[in-house]
């Protein structure tokens, strides 16, 4: 496996992480309200042994997902202002391949994330020594589960696929700048060369012999 895929899972699961932390806390609230009642869901669960552990890494990803949705509209809308006033040619990195880079990344993060609350709430019911809910445990009181985790892993691909946008449109402007520069020095150094040769030409007619061709000028 290439470091560049590696590095693809790894991003991909800190989303699944984020997203699951925070359904998580959204169906428990939503299901048993705060107070007694989410406590009281919260104990027979088997979540009280390491939950508080647990709601500062929710904390901590939810703010660094906020951080980067903010900094990433703020990017946005100044590169839309570009875009209209015509300084700005986002070429590969476009507008139109955000939804493509949001359809991409929701599958994997929305699955990930269903699959992993399935399998916490069953790991934590089967440490109280109950039997397994199964996927029971996106029904009956926790009916909520299944738009709660829908909606927050839709939440997250798009901060996701934000990123990778920005990342193509920077990329996309580097290529273009290089590929001016490039152009630039090669109608600098034509004329150059085409002036070599045609003072060769005269030099000859001037003698009185023929300038011998530019391939084949060897330096004194």
């Amino acid at each position: 496996m290439t470091g560049r895929r590696l590095r693809t899972l790894a991003i991909r699961g800190v989303f699944v992480l984020g997203s699951l932390a925070l359904s998580h806390e959204l169906i428990y609230l939503l299901a048993h309200g705060f107070g007694d009642g989410y406590a009281s869901a919260m104990r027979e669960g088997g979540h009280d042994r390491y939950w508080t552990s647990f709601l500062l890494v929710v904390a901590v990803v939810t703010s660094g997902l906020a951080i980067v949705a903010v900094t990433q509209f703020r990017r946005l809308h100044r590169l839309a202002a570009g875009v209209q006033s015509g300084s700005v040619r986002l070429g590969d990195g476009g507008l139109d391949r955000f939804p493509d880079l949001l359809r991409r990344l929701l599958l994997p993060v929305s699955t990930g994330t269903a699959v992993a609350y399935v399998l916490q709430e069953n790991a934590e019911t089967a440490s109280t020594g109950a039997a397994l809910p199964g996927l029971s445990v996106l029904g009956g009181e926790h009916a909520i589960a299944v738009p709660v985790l829908l909606a927050v892993s839709l939440a997250v691909a798009v901060v996701g696929a934000l990123v990778g946008w920005r990342r193509e449109v920077l990329l996309a402007r580097i290529r273009a700048a290089a590929g001016g520069r490039r152009r630039v020095a090669a109608r600098v150094l034509r004329p150059a060369f085409a002036s070599d040769r045609s003072t060769g030409r005269c030099e000859g007619r001037r003698h009185g012999v023929r300038a011998p061709p530019g391939g084949l000028t060897q330096p004194a």
